[in-house]
């Protein structure tokens, strides 16, 4: 006979589990274990549930953003079309045929009553490829300004690049600044007028890389092509536009008192050949400048301080 070790009870050896224990209490372990493993997977159960659950929101999160995230950016393009429109331009011909049929170009300029000139290299598939493009800029609510037309053409990248080879001649010239900037105006004021674009009353249509590829120019072509190389001079420069004349104008930052009408910028006539800061002669197809003009600001820069001369 023996007893069970936890009540006591005397039982039959038969009944007798390894474990000293009679069959009431050994079951009665059974089931506090079976109880146990069945805790231990409820938690187990539980914990995975929240991870997937902590796992299903963040990435609901994630995807949220992405969703909202493509939202936006759809949006904001509908927007950007619907008030700038989008500008179709030609693709960029490769460096071969940017520079088919080179030729030789004489630029002529004075300085300090001397004649002097460049000589250099222009070529016909970069003028070709400039010439392809669109004059106008689509737009859907607000239409573009004279200074977006200005900014366009004088920061088309593959114009800047064939342009370089001048600016860099003139920077090269062992010389002061200020009269770099007046070889500058000499060489663009010695450009011949474009009295064929005058007569057919084609007004402002040629980039400034084409005005030196055709040696020809109107005011406004002329002018922005004079911009061009004072902005990649280092000066503050802006563009005057007179509507009543139909004309334009290139002003030079400098001292405000001796600035065209207090604008802060000295006048610079790009048709013939006058001094800079010399508004009262008689210009091509217009004659002597009566109007107010409206001032374009291009870019900020050095000031042009040498109006009243060396």
């Amino acid at each position: 006979m023996f007893h069970c070790k936890k009540c006591g009870f005397p039982i039959r050896k038969k009944y007798y589990y390894s474990s000293g224990l009679c069959s009431r209490c050994y079951f009665e372990k059974i089931d506090k274990q079976v109880l146990s493993w069945e805790k231990k997977r409820t938690t187990i159960k539980q914990v995975e549930t929240q991870s997937t659950s902590v796992i299903e929101k963040i990435v609901s999160i994630l995807f949220g953003l992405i969703s909202w995230g493509i939202f936006l950016l759809l949006l904001g393009g509908f927007f950007y079309f619907l008030i700038f429109g989008i500008n179709l331009q030609s693709p960029v011909p490769d460096a071969q045929t940017l520079t088919e049929n080179p030729k030789e170009i004489i630029l002529n300029y004075t300085l300090d009553s001397q004649d002097h000139a460049f000589t250099g290299i222009a070529y016909k598939g970069v003028n070709d490829y400039l010439a392809s493009l669109p004059r106008e800029i689509f737009y859907r609510v607000f239409p573009p300004s004279e200074k977006d037309f200005l900014i366009r053409d004088l920061n088309n990248y593959t114009q800047r690049e064939y342009l370089y080879p001048l600016v860099n001649a003139i920077n090269a010239l062992d010389i002061p600044n200020y009269k770099k900037v007046r070889v500058a105006v000499s060489l663009v004021q010695n450009i011949p007028y474009d009295w064929s674009g005058f007569n057919k009353n084609i007004r402002g249509n040629k980039y400034p890389y084409e005005v030196l590829y055709t040696n020809t120019g109107l005011c406004g072509e002329k002018s922005e092509l004079l911009a061009y190389l004072l902005r990649e001079l280092g000066y503050g420069v802006a563009i005057f536009e007179f509507k009543k004349e139909n004309h334009q104008a290139v002003g030079i930052k400098c001292p405000l008192q001796g600035s065209y009408k207090n604008s802060g910028y000295c006048f610079i006539e790009t048709t013939q050949p006058t001094k800079i800061g010399n508004s009262n002669e008689s210009y091509v197809g217009v004659g002597q400048l009566t109007s107010t003009p409206s001032l374009i600001e291009i870019s900020d820069g050095l000031s042009y301080d040498q109006i009243y001369g060396d």
